[in-house]
């Protein structure tokens, strides 16, 4: 049991000097209730809530910790990185590791399973270098993004985009379905050193978007399997997820709507484009791009994707409504409102119908003043391409 009781020994000297601090000092928020925290916390608070929040803070000694705090402790789910390169990522409570988590030391060993407060309480396991499980318990995480609750994952992802994207409600729904099936796929990824590698720094750095995570894991096992393709042999781990060249409609479109979430829309563009040309007939396809298009600020060729919505599916109300957005930012004020009209006899009802209605209200008033003989009238007209 040497090896089970020195990483016991490493996990208990790895938090000694997270658990507890030396100085505590008082501070009031806006309301003027007080708080007690830890003053080191808010001198290292590189970014972030450390107090109350979701942060990053570093320690004098070199070691990290990212993740939820509350009342000035590391507490939720965080990961700690150590300076000789060991690494928990899990639960904390109250400074220490709590729950379900992950710890790897420097020399790859890991211990993967339940804490209590700072300590293995023997549900997990125990493995060594060469694969060697020394104890087990609980059936093992898959890797380290199963590790993450699904409600969490999903709510996470969702504050993000909402941050990201305003209130475009259709693009956030498009993508937190897009992520989650990402989240879905990166679960069952099978564990070994080399996919939680990969997986646990893609997680720190892109959390909680997974679309993009599920990207550049294919991207990254690629690489590894082109340049390691007999050291894999050597290790047994032949059975990696085998990425394939893409070539078919679908491949294409599911990663454009990941380069999308990843804010890559050039590349969205080129991958949908590409779908596309491999299945003229995909009214999801030219929806996505026509989207991918207003982000590129290219109104023109999101209209023509729009009309071929409108061709693909003629009694579909919405397609009406957005071409409508996208002939005003083209002062096609006739054809917008014209479109607005379609799609309220379709019984489509859109977020900017009323704004858009309320425009054209304002415009008949210009035509009445120019069919009176105002001439500011008249030219105003002409020059937005409304008749009179």
């Amino acid at each position: 049991m040497y090896l089970l009781n020195g990483f016991l020994i490493l996990c208990l000297l790895l938090f000694s000097s997270l658990d507890g601090f030396a100085k505590v000092y008082k501070w009031v928020d806006k309301n003027g209730q007080t708080h007690i925290a830890d003053k080191k916390v808010l001198e290292g608070c590189l970014r972030g809530d450390c107090i109350n929040g979701t942060g990053t803070y570093f320690l004098a000694d070199g070691q990290r910790y990212t993740g939820e705090f509350e009342n000035g402790k590391f507490h939720g789910q965080g990961i700690a990185t150590f300076p000789d390169g060991s690494e928990y990522m899990g639960g904390f409570k109250n400074g220490i590791p709590h729950g379900q988590g992950i710890l790897t030391d420097s020399d790859g060993r890991r211990y993967v399973g339940e804490f209590k407060d700072g300590k293995f309480d023997g549900q997990g396991a125990l493995i060594d270098t060469d694969g060697t499980i020394r104890k087990t318990g609980k059936p093992l995480p898959k890797n380290p993004i199963s590790v993450i609750d699904r409600t969490k994952a999903k709510n996470d992802l969702k504050e993000s985009l909402l941050r990201k994207y305003g209130d475009s409600y259709s693009t956030i729904k498009l993508l937190l379905d897009s992520g989650m099936k990402a989240y879905e796929y990166l679960c069952e990824i099978p564990s070994n050193s080399i996919n939680n590698g990969i997986l646990a720094k893609l997680n720190r750095e892109y959390y909680p978007n997974f679309s993009t995570i599920e990207m550049l894991y294919k991207s990254n096992i690629k690489a590894y399997s082109e340049l390691n393709l007999e050291e894999q042999k050597k290790e047994g781990i032949d059975s990696q997820p085998h990425v394939t060249e893409i070539t078919t409609s679908t491949e294409y479109k599911t990663m454009s709507k990941q380069l999308f979430s990843a804010g890559k829309f050039d590349e969205a563009e080129v991958f949908m484009s590409n779908s596309i040309e491999l299945n003229k007939n995909d009214l999801e396809a030219y929806f996505i791009r026509a989207v991918i298009y207003q982000k590129l600020k290219k109104n023109k060729l999101a209209i023509k994707d729009i009309d071929r919505c409108v061709e693909l599916e003629p009694t579909n109300g919405k397609y009406y409504h957005d071409r409508a957005i996208l002939l005003i930012t083209e002062n096609k004020f006739q054809l917008a409102f014209d479109d607005i009209k379609t799609a309220e006899r379709l019984g489509y009802i859109g977020e900017l119908t009323g704004k858009i209605k309320n425009i054209e209200n304002d415009f008949n008033m210009l035509q009445i003043r120019a069919r009176s003989g105002n001439k500011k009238a008249q030219s105003l007209l002409t020059e937005k391409g409304v008749s009179w």
